[in-house]
């Protein structure tokens, strides 16, 4: 699932994880086994998105500030 405008991707969700979802995410708030990453950011930086968001518990959706990426 990709949710706009913020570009989210959400991976491996059931119907209830999706309800769980549409009932937080209005609030600032995501359901973290499923986040993936954001659309425009590169792989890398959606698997470190991915990685950091539940190793610090961060669940606000707009919590994190994306860095500009070396080539």
């Amino acid at each position: 699932m990709v949710v706009l405008p913020e570009g989210l991707y959400f991976g491996r969700l059931g119907t209830d994880s999706a309800h769980d979802l549409v009932d937080t995410y209005p609030a600032g708030t995501l359901v973290l086994p499923h986040v993936r990453g954001r659309a425009a950011f590169s792989l890398p930086a959606q698997a470190v998105e991915h990685a950091a968001r539940p190793a610090g518990g961060i669940t606000a959706v707009d919590a994190l500030e994306h860095l500009r990426e070396s080539a």
